[in-house]
């Protein structure tokens, strides 16, 4: 009986890392070109044309295979430009290319290409659900989401008939992966554009009832896991790969050898001799402390390094965030009337909130999927249906939007809720790929969230296609990114709401930080906790019923100034996302929203007076952030 084979995959930057992991024992390396991946901040750490072919030779000749990152996002001006490097990377014969971006896919069968697509981790597939989108989609092999367990693994593997890639060793993020939006929000410096300038490593004070000292809370520590490939292995994953495409050659022939040695004697079911040296030499070699992540449990404080006292390098410290002010945009005499009609969808925090928007004529409700543990009002069945019957008096549809991440362990509840209100609801607001699988199976009318991560108009032809009635575009998109995209009818932009920067399984309200505690003491069930950054600037937290952290930014997100050059570019579809709002303020903001949509209508702008109210309303502060997205 022949062996059974797991590849091994390296990273490489540079040539002679190439050289040396193909030489440590890697089966495989996956390296990025000078365009269209995600570490284009460091040219010198990607290959030209050229290398890329000799790349391609010299694996093949070793019996070895390259796979090329092609996993940024990309604006509309630069998506013209990927069929040609498609092409390119085809025809040397690259034996994957791993890949963020929906249009990018499109572009790829458009152009009857063959090469397999691996989908990238920063695609956030959790599920098995997810896994069976994706090869529908044509994808061979999906990188999944580092927040998983083994147990989560395991279920996939049993249902998905598609190969496994799972992280094996090295950094990691607080946040669900694709789903960290801080560092674009701060600075229009995107994670999901390979620019992220790592807040989650400053210090910040938790404060509640008083107030830890300052540490770090979010940074986490690097992911090993040396001792648990037989449990990867037994769990179905094909592909063990190790991060760091910008680490020396030294550093990763030592790993990629250990990693060797370990998974070789698993597969032939034998120890080694080097054992315990190898064990010894990733601790020495170590650039962060050593976590499992999710798979054997939950992160809790010892998967944080609070003191940073092994933290490589800051690259930034904390900064001043962007914030509205009065005359961001002047007052304009001969704003042009609008044309076309713009409707208002809104997400409702309650009942008595529910039925104001319905009065004042909104087009469309969504109903919060995730149950958040400290608001007051919470949504059950009995609720639902009463919100429901509301709305139906008035003519307005209703949507149930499912939560931002939903992994393996959450889909049978999403399936139940599904099932539970399948023809009584109008739609569904997905927000990953899983759930868009389940409520198309269901026969549910769809809509994309923002946590799909809508970039550019192939993108949204492409995810049209799979069955979204309509989508919302990138929170990470600046006002002139936009401006093509709302060329299409069926984009939806969030005007108005609190913007969620992280979304996270650690929990810092449970593990304060006062002591090295690893039992949950349920302290996040109490509102109030918010993280202060040394610039004072404050950062509330929330969790959810299955334990997971968001952490929002301190201003809230408004584009009322924007409204005008937005609507020129062909915005039809606004949303605001009024859940945590008191109902007050929600109707005000409402009505301030149409009669800014009114007074467009008449060719009338009275901007300084928008944002003025808009401050009285919202007095911790608003943003027009993100910025503009670089290049």
């Amino acid at each position: 009986m022949s062996e059974p084979y797991v590849e091994l995959l390296a990273p490489a930057g540079k040539w002679d890392v190439l050289e040396a992991v193909i030489e440590a024992g890697a089966d495989a390396a996956y390296i990025g070109g000078k365009k269209f991946n995600m570490r284009l901040l460091r040219p010198e750490f990607n290959f030209s044309e050229p290398e890329l072919v000799k790349a391609v030779e010299l694996l093949h000749s070793k019996g070895k295979k390259l796979y090329v990152t092609v996993n940024n996002l990309y604006l509309d001006h630069e998506t013209s430009r990927l069929g040609d490097y498609l092409i390119f990377l085809q025809d040397i014969g690259a034996d994957a290319i791993i890949v963020q971006d929906l249009g990018l896919v499109g572009i790829y069968h458009r152009l009857g290409l063959t090469v397999p697509l691996h989908a990238s981790v920063q695609m956030c597939v959790s599920s098995s659900a997810g896994a069976k989108l994706f090869k529908e989609m044509g994808f061979s092999r999906v990188v999944f989401s580092k927040n998983l367990s083994l147990e989560e693994i395991r279920a996939i593997h049993d249902s998905a008939e598609m190969g496994i890639e799972f992280f094996a060793h090295g950094d990691l993020c607080v946040s669900h992966t694709g789903q960290c939006y801080m560092s674009s929000y701060m600075r229009g410096e995107g994670a999901n554009r390979g620019r992220c300038l790592k807040p989650c490593r400053w210090k910040y004070r938790l404060l509640k009832d008083g107030g830890s000292e300052f540490i770090h809370h979010l940074a986490y520590k690097d992911l090993c896991t040396i001792e648990l490939l037989p449990d990867l292995v037994e769990a179905g994953v094909n592909s063990l790969k190790i991060e760091g495409r910008m680490r020396d050659a030294s550093y990763l022939t030592q790993l990629v050898g250990t990693y060797r040695r370990a998974l070789d004697s698993l597969l032939k079911g034998r120890d080694y001799p080097e054992r315990q040296a190898d064990r010894q030499s990733l601790e020495e070699c170590r650039i962060r402390e050593f976590t499992t992540g999710n798979l054997v449990q939950t992160p809790g404080s010892d998967a944080i390094d609070r003191s940073g006292s092994r933290e490589p390098v800051f690259i930034s410290h904390a900064f001043q965030l962007p914030r509205l002010e009065d005359g961001y945009k002047k007052d304009s005499t001969s704003i042009k009337p609008m044309r076309q009609l713009v409707d208002i969808t809104v997400k409702v925090g309650d009942l008595e909130s529910l039925a104001a928007a319905c009065r004042m004529g909104v087009e469309s409700i969504i109903i919060p999927g995730e149950e958040m543990r400290q608001t007051v009002f919470a949504w059950d069945d009995d609720r639902r249906r009463e919100a429901i019957d509301t709305a139906r008096a008035y003519g307005i549809r209703v949507f149930l939007e499912t939560p931002r991440i939903v992994t393996e362990k959450d889909l049978p509840g999403v399936r139940q809720t599904l099932h539970n209100w399948r023809d009584k609801v109008d739609g569904v607001a997905v927000n990953d790929w899983g759930t868009l699988w389940e409520a198309r199976q269901a026969g549910f009318t769809v809509r994309g969230s923002h946590g799909l991560n809508l970039f550019n108009r192939e993108a949204l032809s492409f995810i049209t296609s799979l069955g979204l009635e309509r989508a919302a575009a990138s929170l990470e998109l600046g006002e002139q990114d936009l401006a093509s995209l709302l060329s299409e009818a069926n984009v939806e932009i969030l005007v108005q709401g609190p913007l969620c920067g992280m979304i996270s399984d650690y929990c810092p309200a449970c593990y304060r930080g006062e002591s090295d505690e690893q039992e949950c003491l349920s302290r996040c069930l109490e509102p109030g906790y918010t993280l202060k950054d040394p610039l004072g600037q404050r950062y509330t937290l929330r969790s959810d019923k299955n334990c997971r952290t968001y952490v929002y930014y301190p201003y809230q997100l408004t584009r009322l100034p924007e409204l005008p050059e937005l609507i020129e570019s062909g915005l039809r579809h606004i949303r605001i996302d009024g859940q945590f709002y008191a109902q007050q303020v929600f109707k005000e903001i409402i009505e301030l929203y149409q009669q800014a949509l009114s007074d467009l209508q008449q060719g009338v702008w009275r901007g300084d007076d928008y944002t003025r109210r808009l401050q009285i309303l919202c007095p911790e502060g608003l943003t027009i952030a993100p910025n503009q997205v670089h290049l």
